[in-house]
């Protein structure tokens, strides 16, 4: 139905453009005789019903949880910092979404990329130094200086903020053997006391992750959206907003399995997510989102109104 509309008002504008400049189809011929303000109307009038339809047959905007990207909110400290915690937590985020990797000495580090070379310009994986020297490395982000800090002294420093975390655990080639298992017997409990979760791009994290600590919400992290929500044993899904469907957050909803997206930072950009009807958005701007999901019913509807245009472009 509704492409059958588009491809009308598409036609319509086709003709109404070249009218308007002066040319004329030789398919209609001569009995198309509109005068161009009537052609204008039709085409303001149509495109009006359209529009009015998309934003009244869209569910209503669901409640969505802030999560806040590498424990940054609109650039204020360096990512996956206790700085960056301390200033975030102030703005109460349902999660605040951070990264480990496994050091050389077994322990795990809070950090997203698998080489230092951009927050400390030395070329270097977490697994060629232990903890402690990777946390006496000053890293540099937003005109910010921090410490590397450890999995263990995040964790307690959360704790202490009462400040849920979403959990992203790397994988490389160089991770020793059963690092998944360890990581789940020692802080698999500790987590869901915390209310915390888990995710990851790593299938074999999501799998072990479920078998070791049931009870742990865990995710499964996809830049693609080309799985059905029962095709992983996931209680979420963490999807990249470029790849991200309706139908699939309609399927995921009808599982009771959640979806979060990342990591729009605009306001429109939240806005189609939010009117899309996600769970959950990961972005780099809290405080932003917060201030987009607190806008009147008015300004509700003309978000369902970009995402129903936006879609089409």
């Amino acid at each position: 139905m509704i492409w059958t509309v588009l491809s009308t008002v598409g036609v319509w504008l086709f003709i109404g453009v070249l009218r308007l400049a002066g040319g004329q189809p030789a398919a209609f011929g001569s009995p198309w005789r509109l005068p161009d303000w009537r052609l204008l109307i039709l085409l303001i009038l149509t495109g009006g019903l359209n529009a009015w339809q998309a934003v009244n047959q869209q569910p209503q905007f669901m409640a969505t949880a802030i999560i806040s990207h590498r424990g940054v909110d609109a650039g204020h400290g360096v990512q996956n910092t206790l700085g960056a915690l301390r200033h975030v937590s102030k703005q109460r985020p349902a999660y605040v979404e951070m990264d480990l990797h496994e050091t050389k000495d077994r322990h795990w580090v809070v950090l997203h990329d698998e080489n230092l070379q951009q927050l400390t310009q030395r070329s270097v994986t977490p697994h060629d130094l232990t903890l402690k020297q990777l946390q006496r490395l000053v890293v540099r982000e937003n005109g910010y200086r921090d410490h590397l800090v450890g999995w263990e002294t995040y964790l307690r420093a959360a704790e202490a903020k009462h400040q849920r975390l979403l959990v992203e655990m790397k994988t490389t080639p160089q991770d020793t053997p059963h690092m998944i298992q360890r990581f789940a017997s020692q802080y698999g409990q500790r987590l869901i006391h915390d209310h915390d979760a888990v995710h990851s791009l790593d299938y074999r994290v999501v799998t072990r992750l479920k078998q070791k600590v049931p009870r742990l919400p865990v995710g499964y992290i996809t830049p693609f959206n080309w799985v059905s929500p029962r095709s992983v044993p996931a209680d979420f899904y963490s999807f990249q907003r470029i790849s991200l469907s309706q139908e699939f957050i309609l399927a995921a909803a009808q599982q009771r399995i959640n979806t979060y997206v990342w990591t729009p930072d605009t306001s429109v950009a939240m806005a189609r997510m939010w009117a899309l009807g996600t769970n959950g958005q990961i972005t780099n701007e809290a405080s932003r989102l917060r201030w987009v999901v607190h806008q009147p019913v008015a300004t509700q509807r003309w978000a369902v109104l970009q995402n129903f245009v936006l879609s089409y472009i």
